[in-house]
């Protein structure tokens, strides 16, 4: 990810040791925004979070379906 004016910013991505992503989040002047995507280890989504100016919005669990 990527810092504007000392704040978070974009697209940051972290993974798993084994190059795998972990999880995506999406911030905007420092506020999560949009649709944070984390990912099982073997890389199929788990779980998305919806965020509106750092606010969780909706929570869609795939892991309980």
């Amino acid at each position: 990810g990527r810092f504007k004016d000392g704040k978070e910013q974009g697209e940051w991505n972290y993974y798993y040791e084994d190059g795998t992503r972990k999880f995506t989040e999406h911030w905007d002047k420092g506020l999560e925004e949009g649709v944070q995507i984390d990912y099982a280890p073997d890389g199929q989504v788990y779980r998305e979070m919806y965020y509106e100016k750092g606010q969780l919005v909706r929570n869609v669990d795939h892991s309980k379906e």
